[in-house]
């Protein structure tokens, strides 16, 4: 029991916390065209990321 426990708080005391004050991306705009009682076409502008960080995909 005790190994669990000094296993646990090691584990939890190596957590860092992100000091880069990762900020929310900037605002997008969302918009609903050729609605239908089944269908929508969903179009958006792309989020812009106030650090400049680039999402690889």
């Amino acid at each position: 029991m005790f190994t669990h426990l000094l296993i646990a708080v090691l584990a939890l005391s190596s957590c860092s916390k992100d000091e880069n004050g990762n900020l929310s991306p900037k605002g997008f705009e969302l918009s609903l065209d050729e609605v239908s009682a089944t269908t929508a076409e969903i179009n958006w502008t792309t989020a812009i990321d106030p650090e400049g960080s680039v999402d690889p995909l």
